[in-house]
């Protein structure tokens, strides 16, 4: 019986080794992901139209990195992509576990229109601010702004220079002047 019990846990003791082998491998691999910048999510290149167009767009939308320190960009396929789907995505949040959202979940996009080179995003929120937690706060402000502007403005195809942000946005948007047409602070972009 002792011999069996040896055994036992030298297999026990060789599946949690190769367990923290592999997990550190995935670990591992969502590190150097963050620290090049991008995580590729939902990327399928398979979706052509006839000509050889691919129905799908390819976007990097920007979301908070796990520090909160930098905005980082993850790679997503989303068919028919504008502007307002670009915001949208950014509602519905990362796919990847180590980036954080920058709009709260409650936030709705009701249009999105382009003039002279600026994007003007009409935005309310279904739930008082008082609700989302960490919203509402300059921090968050600074992160919500970029989000947006990094997402419509560093995507060349829509052809934004600015973005001005419309509608309910008072609660949203803490000690930030209100009444003017955003760049990105590239500053708070994290580059490989």
């Amino acid at each position: 019986m002792g011999k069996f019990d040896l055994r036992r846990r030298d297999y026990v003791s060789l599946l949690i080794i190769l367990l923290l082998g592999y997990y550190g491998m995935h670990l591992n691999a969502q590190l150097k992901a963050i620290e090049n910048n991008v995580v590729e999510s939902d990327f399928n290149t398979e979706d052509q139209t006839e000509e050889g167009k691919n129905i799908n767009d390819f976007i990097t939308l920007y979301f908070s990195g796990p520090n909160a320190e930098y905005l980082i960009g993850e790679k997503r396929n989303i068919k028919d992509i504008s502007p307002k789907r670009a915001i949208q995505a950014l509602i519905e949040g990362p796919k990847s576990k180590n980036l954080w959202r920058t709009l709260p979940p409650e936030l709705e996009v009701s249009g999105v229109s382009v003039k002279d080179d600026i994007a003007y995003v009409y935005i309310h929120e279904s739930v008082p601010l008082s609700r989302h937690g960490n919203y509402g706060s300059s921090t968050s402000t600074t992160y919500i702004i970029n989000s947006i502007s990094a997402t419509l403005i560093l995507h060349e195809p829509f052809g934004i220079k600015k973005v001005k942000l419309e509608g309910d946005i008072n609660d949203l948007l803490v000690d930030a002047v209100k009444d003017i047409p955003y760049g990105v602070d590239m500053n708070l972009i994290k580059e490989e």
